[in-house]
């Protein structure tokens, strides 16, 4: 499999040489793609919101009110910490009839009393937005004050491979830094 060349590999090629490596490049590479990953935070409500409390996912910022939340950026304290926790989903997803679902993340399922929010795009550009709160409580907290562990995929041409000692892989569509193009196929073993 071809691999790409380096400046210094131009300078010592002639004009055959790197038509023929481009040929080469066309059949496929040597190495492991990876498909892009969302960045993600955690977001713990272990203690009832108070009034005025504060959180903010990158462009969008929420206010907690006592009742009668109708506007964007709003979240109602509900009568307990679990509607508290389901509305704070609800404003997030743009689920409750008033807040507009947030362009860049997803609130996702509770556990415990975390939620994962991630990021609607996979990749590491995610890791540009920022998380802040201004809880009361300090129970109530962002795990970073930004979203992480995103994953840039390989970038890929549809039908050209790669392949490694145990997978020959190809992307099923042009493959970017956020996409999830990959596909494998066990080579198996020898016959």
């Amino acid at each position: 499999m071809a691999t790409d060349l380096t400046a210094a590999d131009l300078a010592l090629f002639n004009a055959d040489q790197i038509a023929f490596h481009e040929q080469m490049r066309l059949m496929g590479y040597y190495g492991t793609p990876v498909n892009a990953v969302e960045a993600s935070v955690s977001l713990t409500l272990a203690a009832q919101a108070t009034a005025g409390d504060t959180m903010t996912i990158g462009n969008k910022m929420y206010t907690y009110v006592a009742s009668g939340a109708n506007e964007d950026g709003e979240i109602n304290i509900g009568a307990d910490k679990a509607a508290t926790q389901t509305n704070t989903k609800a404003a997030i997803n743009g689920t409750d009839g008033y807040n507009v679902a947030h362009t860049q993340v997803v609130c996702g399922t509770l556990a415990g009393d975390v939620y994962p929010i991630t990021a609607k795009v996979a990749g590491t550009a995610a890791h540009s937005i920022l998380c802040s709160e201004t809880y009361t409580s300090g129970s109530n907290v962002f795990s970073h004050d930004h979203l992480q562990s995103g994953v840039d995929g390989t970038i890929g041409i549809h039908g050209v491979p790669m392949i490694d000692t145990t997978y020959l892989y190809f992307a099923v569509a042009d493959n970017g830094v956020a996409d999830k193009n990959w596909r494998r196929v066990s080579l198996g073993s020898a016959f």
